[in-house]
């Protein structure tokens, strides 16, 4: 099992997991740094694919400050190429730690 972390800068959507190979995504941890509330939506999207509502996992998902959402599945699989993506309210003050598997 591997993880990978990042911090997200900006308020657009940004790539926390790419798949290299296939993969299942065990859990990933969102982690508010600030005192303050923030929002963000997640997105599971295909290799080739754009973040859009059709893909969207949670929406304006609410993290209280300094609190972390623990997003648990069973197990979320990815083919080659696929991410996950999220696009938080506030930049730089969300860190996403995934831990996935190679299949």
């Amino acid at each position: 099992m591997s993880i990978a972390g990042t911090q997200l800068s900006t308020t657009t959507v940004q790539t926390v997991y790419t798949s290299t190979g296939n993969s299942a995504v065990t859990t990933a941890y969102i982690c508010n740094t600030s005192g303050s509330a923030v929002q963000a939506n997640v997105y599971a999207v295909p290799n080739t694919a754009t973040a859009n509502v059709a893909n969207q996992l949670y929406a304006n998902l609410t993290i209280a400050g300094y609190d972390t959402y623990v997003m648990e599945w069973e197990r979320l699989l990815f083919n080659n190429g696929d991410s996950l993506q999220i696009k938080p309210t506030t930049a730089g003050v969300v860190s996403v730690t995934v831990s996935f598997t190679g299949i």
